[in-house]
């Protein structure tokens, strides 16, 4: 058998995770529906620390609520109750204005250390009046204590319509039911079919609250009436003792009658089902507020899509515009590769074959001739002039371009969704780019470009100067030198050996030592590795310019992870409710 206590504090605890994520959980702000789910979400994580998540002892009091419409005689029937004149009845409509609290000085000692009407002010009722002056700051709620023996364990409270047209009022009295065990529902024969007060009867059925009606000023046609409404609204049928018919037409005649004796009748009935009444209030509760809480965690869910798409999306942008701008800086060349190359063939110098390694540089003019052509390296002025109008034209196009991207991705998107959300991100974002900031840019790609390069060379001299690869040079030349050289000397004597060894050399072995020798460093780590740089160093700049400030807009919070977190702090609160 399940321990009781122990149920109860997992169930507590699950609520405490579950509000603590709700806490996190916005919406975006300024798309459509985002104030109703918002003042949604705000009214579950109220009932759960309000109702749930407070631990209020082993002996909680029972709170039970008089609730009803406008002018039924709630504060009236509240003072018949209790036989004292706590609440302030009022001809006029709206007339109470704040909650009145009843009960032993234990039972709201208890209260006042919990959550219930946790940002009201409390304050010690010192006369009825006060209940229906006007709220000037902080809303109010007030206790009135006694010390009845018949009363213990109960909290009675008074609260303001529920139909009311006053906004405070009306959430002052969802406040009081969300908090209560029980309630009591008066109405009348004007009021019972009153659309608001049969949506929040209903409500107060699906969170387990014990209903108890007082049916004020009846008829039994219209009791007959209200019985049905009331199985069609709580799935319940209206026990008979759970109902006292008053039917009294002049105050004179208030305190006449059998109903009086059944209303008092009903404050021991409660208390003697106490227990019983709490753990099914907690228990529906729990499972009810995951229901409520559905439509705002799929609207959630839907943002948290539509946010990971557009990310996606604009990832994918700026990722095709940094491929498009490499691959074109690929083709026009990179100026500084001809220094990476001098620096490289000086690094293959071999000592002691100073006149041979001249004439391999000699003979191979013409292959360095296709790579300074691919690597651009005249480096004159005016050379250096037009590259810079090329890479400046090339990063103005390709920028906007990317402007023109991002701008496509959020069109695109959901408009209920990122129209708002536009709105919030650096207009500038989207404007296309003049002459003063493209050369800006292009002065930070030309640094950023230059950093990469001089990381490359260093790599580059640091794999040449490593054993491996200067011994497999060394080796493949003395062979290719030896090879050449006995077949010269035998012909043509020793001076003339050295420019046919070179000649042979570039014939015939040339291509293969320098494939050899800079295989690993030239290939991949000169040439991929530098393109593969100026890819990311593109796309860094983008990123920094563009997507770093559109991702300030988005909003952090919408993630699939914290989604996931939610389900799982819901469904931990279903699995510890059923355990009550």
């Amino acid at each position: 058998m399940v321990d009781p206590s122990a149920a109860a504090s997992t169930v507590r605890t699950a609520a405490r995770t579950l509000s603590s994520l709700l806490s996190q959980l916005a919406f975006l702000d300024g798309s459509e529906g985002y104030s109703e789910s918002m003042a949604q979400l705000t009214e579950r994580q109220r009932i759960l620390d309000q109702k749930v998540a407070s631990d209020m002892g082993p002996n909680p009091p029972l709170i039970t609520v008089f609730l009803g419409g406008t002018n039924v005689g709630k504060s009236t029937m509240f003072n018949l109750a209790i036989g004292e004149s706590v609440a302030c009845p009022s001809e006029v409509a709206r007339g109470t204005r704040s909650p009145a609290l009843y009960g032993n000085k234990a039972d709201l000692d208890i209260i006042k250390n919990a959550p219930i009407f946790k940002d009201y002010q409390r304050l010690a009722l010192t006369r009825a009046a006060e209940l229906n002056e006007p709220i000037e700051g902080a809303k109010k709620a007030f206790f009135h204590m006694h010390n009845r023996e018949s009363f213990q364990s109960l909290v009675l409270v008074d609260a303001p319509d529920l139909d009311s047209n006053h906004e405070q009022n009306h959430a002052t009295a969802k406040d009081a039911l969300f908090c209560s065990d029980a309630v009591i529902f008066v109405t009348s024969n004007q009021k019972y079919r009153d659309a608001v007060c049969e949506e929040l009867l209903a409500r107060a059925a699906r969170l387990g609250k014990r209903i108890y009606v007082i049916f004020n000023f009846q008829t039994s046609k219209a009791v007959d009436d209200f019985k049905k409404r009331y199985r069609i609204l709580t799935g319940e049928v209206l026990q008979d003792h759970r109902l006292v018919k008053v039917d009294y037409t002049r105050r004179a005649e208030l305190e006449s009658g059998p109903w009086v004796a059944k209303l008092r009748e009903l404050i021991p009935a409660m208390i003697a089902d106490k227990n019983i009444i709490q753990k099914t209030t907690l228990r529906a509760t729990c499972l009810q507020i995951p229901d409520e809480l559905a439509p705002c965690l799929n609207r959630y869910d839907r943002e948290v899509k539509a946010v990971e798409d557009l990310r996606q999306k604009l990832e994918e942008a700026l990722q095709k515009r940094a491929d498009a701008h490499s691959t074109e800086v690929r083709d026009a060349g990179i100026p500084e590769m001809d220094e990476i190359m001098t620096l490289v063939m000086k690094e293959l110098r071999v000592p002691g074959i100073d006149r041979i390694y001249d004439a391999i540089f000699d003979t191979t003019r013409a292959f360095w001739k296709r790579i300074r052509s691919f690597l651009g390296g005249d480096n004159s002025e005016k050379v250096r002039e037009l590259r810079y109008t090329s890479e400046l034209d090339r990063l103005k196009r390709h920028f906007n371009a990317y402007i023109d991207d991002i701008s496509t991705v959020f069109d695109q998107a959901d408009p209920n969704f990122f129209v708002p959300l536009r709105k919030r991100i650096p207009p500038q974002i989207f404007t296309r780019l003049d002459e003063d900031r493209a050369k800006e840019l292009t002065d930070a790609w030309r640094e950023k470009r230059r950093e990469i390069v001089e990381e490359a060379r260093d790599k580059i001299v640091t794999d040449l100067k490593s054993k491996k690869v200067l011994k497999g040079f060394i080796q493949a030349s003395k062979l290719a030198l030896r090879s050449a050289s006995v077949v010269a000397v035998f012909h043509f004597g020793p001076q003339p050996a050295i420019d046919i060894a070179g000649s042979a050399i570039a014939d015939f072995g040339l291509r293969s030592l320098l494939d050899k020798a800079l295989g690993g460093a030239y290939q991949k780590s000169t040439e991929d590795k530098v393109m593969e740089g100026l890819q990311t160093c593109f796309h860094d700049l983008l990123n920094d310019r563009l997507l770093v400030p559109i991702h300030n807009g988005l909003p952090a919070q919408h993630s699939k992870e914290a989604y996931s977190r939610l389900e799982t702090a819901v469904a931990a609160l279903r699995d510890a409710a059923r355990s009550l």
